[in-house]
């Protein structure tokens, strides 16, 4: 990756420690514009705004003089700068130009770290948990001030800012085991989020994190916090004394009943939920659920909303104030455990569904405790999904690797209902079923309740199974005597005749013409072409017939109607008949395949390799079709026609070739000819001649023109 390899052969460390990296510009950094008149129009706005109001103005220059006492920026004289120094003025809010931003010529980078979900999910394993902040890991009379470490809102920031942690564990991770793996496993961006079974494990913890990290992490013990002070973790609140966690970013007060409520009020308010292990998706449920309604109803966005919609919202926000009452234990685990289990629940209804994974602790009294891990759920599409298949999706979400069981339980039991249906904070908040999973599994030993059997006729979404059995076969054994692919084709199409009119009871209904017909010899090929495709394509015949993924063919994304296998592909629609649309496919290697090949180089009066190729593309597909052609095609011609009927097919092909091929060829017996010469009254002796009738015949047969 470029932003990798970037940051390998650019980054340095100073005396002290510290990283020193580049920016990892793109290609399109030479086109960046250094923004100082815009930078310099949004300060003197943000002057105008700060000198009325002195307490926000305070606070600013507060801020300000932070960076430089702790060396994240520097005054500098922009009179010093070199002719062609490339710099770049922050504004100090984002504004849409035409021009390209710093962000538009920055890589990102990949992600490093662990995802939010398992960090936060590990932190509730130990039994005595910490969290610390990497410090100041990022960076944001006229003073010109240039940023010395990496500024946050940068498109490569928290690449470049993670991976400089990366790097440090590196380099120095096997002096501090311990922190290392912390950084590496149990930290997010630039917050630390980790614990031990004891006291002292978690002190030389944070020993070797500081040790580590001692040059950039906040140098401030973990202050001593009331009940009520708690700390914000990656999106949840932790009160450290009392060991639980709280939702955060809900409304402590219910909103004012008059407030006007449309569908980008109920919206701003649904988006600052942030869960991350699903801790309250029954209570986020339904707020969805009234978000979907919304859109059913096609609302725009300003819009007021209906009275009961508006009335529904404004209990469901009255309520969410309750979630602050909700405490749930930060820690899984308890003393004395002998094994543990994991357990989950998936459960669907009409309008979600979703699943729960409990962590199931096992005592020597034969007891067992169950605390609630993590749970997804999702809404159930707009378009008509049955039960069944909702509660398919809910055990989906359920990432059952190699090990686990599936076992049905009652909806009562079902911690998963509570997901599938939704419930208001206040019924969660003593809900012992979703917290504590169900009664049965709190004994070590337990029985499950057998499923009820239902008859096959109630099973629902039940459709008939149509078996059609692919049986590979050995080829004819006339298919080897002949060297023509028309004498074969000739015998298939009078041995086809002689069972049909053997199934005939009518004589009279008998076929018993000389020369098989256009339709008889049609249905030859495609006889011959099936028994070719069984002996070389049966089990790709038989994935396509059982709607299973092939092999060998999925490129072409074949189909089988009328007993053939063709190409599938996405012409469907075109004009084109349909054998273009759908040509049939040959295998290379049948012996059979390669006389049809042959004969139709010889009928294409030996047209060359791309010519060859387009006519059979016309109604074939061969595998491997270049290289057969390129073998056929080095072979030289054989001819053995009369010279004078020679001359009427050399006429008879330039016509063809000049006007394309027809389907129906008429003769006069050259009745138009008996006036002329002795030249003419020869040529209609030929006319009259079987033997060049028959030649004629055969030509037209073998282009299916009747």
């Amino acid at each position: 990756m470029a932003c990798e390899a970037h940051f390998l052969s650019t980054y340095q460390r100073d005396e002290s420690g510290r990283f020193i990296v580049s920016l990892p510009f793109n290609e399109n950094s030479s086109q960046l514009d250094d923004c100082r008149a815009l930078a310099l129009k949004r300060f003197l706005m943000l002057e105008k705004r700060l000198m009325n109001n002195p307490e926000l103005q305070a606070q600013y220059v507060e801020f300000v003089r932070e960076y430089e006492v702790l060396g994240q920026c520097r005054e500098i004289n922009e009179a010093d700068d070199p002719p062609n120094q490339q710099r770049y003025y922050l504004p100090h809010h984002a504004s849409s130009s035409d021009k390209l931003s710093l962000n538009e010529v920055l890589q990102v980078g990949h992600v490093v770290q662990n995802d939010l979900h398992f960090i936060v999910l590990r932190f509730r394993k130990f039994k005595i948990a910490f969290s610390r902040d990497v410090a100041k890991m990022y960076r944001q009379k006229l003073r010109v001030l240039e940023l010395c470490t990496v500024t946050y809102g940068t498109a490569s920031a928290p690449y470049l800012a993670t991976t400089c942690l990366i790097q440090l564990v590196e380099e120095e991770g096997e002096f501090f085991p311990i922190a290392s793996r912390i950084v590496m496993e149990e930290t997010y961006m630039d917050d630390v989020l980790s614990g031990a079974d004891s006291v002292e494990d978690a002190i030389e913890a944070q020993q070797q994190l500081k040790q580590l990290l001692g040059y950039q992490e906040k140098r401030v013990p973990l202050e001593e916090r009331g009940v009520n002070e708690a700390i914000k973790v990656l999106g949840l609140l932790w009160d450290p004394n009392a060991d639980t966690l709280y939702i955060a970013n809900h409304p402590k007060q219910p909103p004012p009943l008059q407030q006007r409520v449309t569908k980008r009020v109920m919206y701003s308010e649904i988006s600052k939920f942030f869960d991350p292990l699903g801790l309250v998706s029954p209570v986020i449920v339904l707020a969805k659920l009234m978000a979907q309604r919304l859109w059913q109803l096609k609302v725009g966005w300003d819009d007021p909303i209906d009275e009961d919609t508006a009335q529904e919202w404004q209990e469901l926000q009255a309520s969410l104030s309750h979630l602050h009452n909700i405490a749930i234990p930060r820690c899984v685990t308890f003393q004395g455990v002998v094994a543990f289990e994991l357990h989950g629940f998936s459960d669907a209804s009409t309008v979600a569904y979703g699943a729960c994974i409990y962590l199931r602790s096992l005592f020597n009294d034969g007891s067992a405790k169950l605390r609630l891990l993590t749970s997804k759920s999702k809404l159930a599409p707009l378009h008509d999904l049955s039960i069944p298949r909702k509660e398919l999706c809910a055990a989906d979400t359920i990432n059952s690797e190699g090990g686990f069981r599936w076992e049905y339980v009652r909806s009562l039991q079902n911690s998963a209902d509570t997901v599938s249906r939704g419930q208001l904070p206040a019924a969660l908040e003593n809900n012992s079923l979703w917290w504590n999973g169900p009664e049965f599994l709190q004994r070590v030993k337990y029985d499950i309740d057998p499923p009820e059997e239902v008859p096959d006729p109630l099973l629902p979404e039940l459709k008939p199974v149509i078996v059609t059995a692919a049986v590979s076969m050995k080829p004819f054994p006339f298919f080897s005597r002949y060297n023509s692919f028309r004498k074969i084709q000739r015998i298939m199409g009078y041995v086809l005749r002689f069972v049909g009119n053997c199934l005939m009871k009518n004589p009279a209904e008998r076929k018993t013409n000389h020369h098989l017909t256009i339709p008889e010899l049609r249905q030859a090929t495609e006889a011959i072409i099936h028994v070719v495709q069984f002996v070389h394509l049966a089990d790709e015949i038989q994935r396509v017939v059982a709607h299973e993924p092939c092999k060998k063919l999925a490129n072409l994304r074949p189909i089988y109607t009328d007993g053939l296998l063709r190409v599938g592909g996405r012409l469907d629609r075109s004009q084109l008949p349909f054998e273009s649309r759908h040509p049939i496919i040959l295998p290379d290697k049948d012996p059979v395949v390669r006389l049809l090949i042959r004969q139709m180089h010889v009928e294409q009066l030996h047209v060359g390799q791309s010519g060859l190729m387009n006519a059979m593309r016309q109604r074939y597909w061969v595998l491997n079709a270049r290289s057969i052609i390129r073998q056929i095609t080095h072979r030289p011609p054989r001819s053995g026609i009369r010279r004078s009927t020679d001359a009427f097919l050399a006429s008879l092909k330039r016509f063809l070739g000049r006007r394309g091929m027809i389907q129906q060829l008429h003769s006069d017996n050259a009745t138009n000819f008996r006036g002329a010469n002795n030249e003419l009254i020869a040529l209609f002796q030929q006319f009259r001649d079987q033997q060049a009738v028959n030649t004629i015949e055969k030509f037209c047969r073998n282009r299916e023109i009747e």
